[in-house]
């Protein structure tokens, strides 16, 4: 399995310079399977900067415009000029498909498949997939979701875990995480780099990758030094590595089973309901 982000940026996309940042998303290619999370804005530009001509489907976070802007102007030319003719399957709750409706009209290229958090999915039967509830969005009608396959956990925008989905990140190999804001900024649906890094002390993966960052942060190699500088000072005991992801990063992966059983998960998170 190898990991390739697409973007990691905010919804304003930070200058296309040597620190510049997209809007993001996620690229993962397994042996048998490939797929995105979240089609953004910037969806053209990521598949031609990375040569993807093929996936198999979508999961989708949510419905606000950078994270599924590429559904609506751009995945029916992209799947058009790489000779797709099936429907690409979109994985995401009936909330989100509502949302995205109302911007894109001609739906003809599209299968939505209806996910619910906290059960477990086999996309084309290819690998386990669970999503969960997180809160973001200050607006009603924009639920949320991260994902968990694999030993990966993706929660890319995260304003609050809630305690009943703590859950899924707790043995995790890889946790990818919002760190929207520098250290001392804060914005509402969001983490900044010393909340994000408390995460990482609470579930302590073996890597913690911080994703979104947006216009408070120096540039790549300063941010890098004085993260690590802080996280030295401040981990404890926790032995996890941190890495502050940049468009186009590819994080190569030995695939094994998860370490949790996501029917097990499943059925007590559905005991809490």
């Amino acid at each position: 399995m190898r990991l390739t982000f697409l973007g990691t940026g905010p919804k304003n996309v930070v200058p296309e310079n040597k620190n510049g940042r997209t809007n993001s998303s996620l690229y993962v290619k397994g042996e048998n399977y490939s797929f995105i999370i979240d089609c953004s804005d910037n969806f053209m530009d990521h598949m031609k900067r990375e040569g993807i001509k093929k996936f198999d489907f979508i999961l989708q976070t949510h419905a606000h415009s950078d994270a599924m802007g590429g559904i609506a102007s751009q995945l029916k030319k992209w799947m058009r000029n790489n000779n797709i003719t099936d429907k690409m399957p979109l994985y995401c709750e009936e909330e989100c498909w509502n949302k995205i409706k109302e911007r894109v009209k001609e739906r003809d290229y599209i299968k939505p498949k209806f996910i619910t958090a906290g059960r477990d999915f086999r996309p084309g039967d290819k690998l386990n997939v669970v999503p969960f509830r997180l809160k973001h969005s200050i607006q009603e009608g924009f639920p949320t979701v991260g994902f968990r396959f694999d030993n990966i956990v993706y929660s890319e925008d995260v304003g609050k875990i809630p305690e009943y989905s703590e859950k899924y990140y707790k043995n995790a190999d890889i946790i990818i995480f919002d760190a929207a804001m520098w250290f001392e900024d804060q914005i509402k649906g969001h983490h900044n780099v010393e909340g994000a890094l408390e995460k990482a002390k609470k579930f302590h993966p073996k890597k913690f990758v911080l994703t979104q960052a947006g216009h408070t942060y120096p540039p790549q190699d300063e941010a890098e030094e004085k993260i690590q500088e802080y996280w030295e000072d401040n981990k404890g005991r926790v032995d996890t590595d941190i890495l502050l992801a940049y468009d186009g990063m590819s994080l190569p992966l030995s695939s094994k089973k998860s370490r949790i059983n996501p029917l097990r998960v499943a059925s007590k998170y559905l005991l809490q309901l």
